[in-house]
C-alpha cells in the first residue's frame, strides 16, 4: 500500500513539474480533480464493493484533462488518470479524442470517448458533481460475471453530438458506435446513442446500447457472441432545495434471458446551506444481484471542494433455500476539483 502511494505522489509530482513546459509549447487548457476515499465493512466477513473490515483505500485517485483547440475546428482532449482500483496507480489514459465541429450545433469525436448513455457515466470520477461517494454501484459498477453490461467507462470509434437551445431549454441528441471496454474481454460491435432535454429544474436522459461480448469472464459461453440490448432512462429535478434522482437500465441477451440484468436506483436530498442530506434505494437484478439502502450527506466545503460520507445496508440475492444476510458498509470521500 505505501509503495502504490509513493507511485501516486511522485507521478503526480512529476505532472506538476511537465505540465507548464506543456502549456508553453501547446498552450492547452489544463483542468484535474483528486479523490481521497476510503471505506470499512461492518462485517467480519463480508465485503461490499472491495470494501473488508479492514478498511479500502483503493478508491483514492487523480485525474488531469488537457485540452487544445487547434482551429476553428478542430479541437483535442485527453485525460490521464490514476487509481487504487486500476492496476494500483498506474497512469494510463482514461479518455482521448479530437472533435470536429462541423457546424454550430453538430461535433463529431472520434477516439476513445467516455461513455454517455447515463446521467453521470462521463463523469463517474469527479466526486464533487454529484451526492453520494460514488455514483450507486449497482447500475455503475454493474459487471457481474455471467449477466448483461449495463455500464462501461469508455469505448473507441466515434460519436456525433447535436445540441440545440429552444428558449429555457437545451436540447441534446448523440449517437455512437465503436467497441467497448470491460475487465475481462470487450463489448465489440457497439451502437447506440442517446437523447436529452434540460433546464435549470430538471434533466430527463434516455439511451440505447447494442453490442456483442467477447472473451468476457471464462466460462461465460451464454454471453459471449450474443447481442445485447441496454434501454436506459434517468432523471434529475432541482427544486426549492429538494433535489430527486433516479435512473434505471435493463440489459436484454439475445438467446439467453437468464443473463438478462437490470439496475437502478432513486434518491431523495435535501439542501439545507452547504450540506446535503439523502438517502437512496439501489438494486442490482442479476446473476450476483443485491438491494441497497443508503443513507449519507455532501458537505459543499467550497466551490471547489467536498466531504461526502454514506452508509449502505446491503442485502446480496440469497441463494436458493437459503436467507440472505445483510452487511453495513461505511464510506467517505474527499473531493476536489482544480
Amino acid at each position: 500500500m505505501i509503495r502504490a502511494i509513493t507511485k501516486l505522489v511522485i507521478s503526480l509530482a512529476l505532472l506538476v513539474i511537465i505540465a507548464p513546459f506543456t502549456a508553453l509549447a501547446a498552450q492547452p487548457e489544463i483542468h484535474g480533480f483528486f479523490r481521497a476515499g476510503a471505506a470499512i465493512s461492518l462485517d467480519d466477513t463480508k465485503t461490499y464493493q472491495g470494501a473488508d473490515k479492514n478498511g479500502d483505500f483503493s478508491s483514492t485517485h487523480f485525474g488531469l484533462n488537457f485540452s487544445n483547440q487547434l482551429d476553428s475546428k478542430w479541437r483535442l482532449a485527453s485525460q490521464i488518470f490514476a487509481a487504487g482500483y486500476e492496476e494500483n496507480y498506474n497512469l494510463h489514459i482514461d479518455w482521448a479524442y479530437a472533435t470536429l465541429q462541423a457546424t454550430d450545433d453538430l461535433k463529431v469525436n472520434f477516439g476513445k470517448i467516455k461513455y454517455p448513455n447515463l446521467l453521470y457515466s462521463e463523469v463517474v470520477d469527479v466526486g464533487n458533481v454529484y451526492l453520494w461517494t460514488a455514483p450507486p454501484q449497482e447500475l455503475y459498477n454493474s459487471e457481474t460475471e455471467g449477466s448483461a453490461y449495463l455500464f462501461m467507462e469508455s469505448f473507441v470509434g466515434a460519436s456525433a453530438v447535436y445540441s440545440v437551445f429552444a428558449g429555457d431549454f437545451e436540447f441534446t441528441a448523440q449517437a455512437l458506435a465503436g467497441n467497448g471496454g470491460v475487465e475481462d474481454g470487450s463489448l465489440d460491435k457497439m451502437i447506440g446513442g442517446s437523447v436529452s432535454v434540460n433546464n435549470e429544474i430538471f434533466t430527463l436522459k434516455a439511451g440505447f446500447n447494442q453490442y456483442t461480448p467477447k472473451e468476457v469472464e471464462d466460462g461465460d459461453e451464454g454471453l459471449d457472441d450474443n447481442v445485447v440490448s441496454v434501454v436506459s432512462g434517468g432523471a434529475i429535478v432541482n427544486w426549492n432545495n429538494v433535489l430527486v434522482i433516479g435512473e434505471y437500465a435493463k440489459g436484454t441477451v439475445d438467446g439467453a434471458s437468464e443473463k438478462d440484468s437490470t439496475g437502478m436506483y432513486a434518491t431523495v436530498g435535501y439542501v439545507i446551506g452547504s450540506v446535503t442530506p439523502n438517502v437512496t434505494f439501489s438494486k442490482l437484478d442479476a446473476h450476483e444481484g443485491r438491494e441497497v439502502i443508503g443513507v449519507g450527506a455532501k458537505y459543499q466545503m467550497s466551490s471547489s471542494s467536498t466531504f461526502k460520507i454514506d452508509y449502505f445496508n446491503v442485502t446480496p440475492d440469497a441463494e436458493e433455500g437459503e436467507e440472505s444476510e445483510s452487511l453495513g458498509v461505511i464510506r467517505g470521500a474527499l473531493d476536489f476539483v482544480f
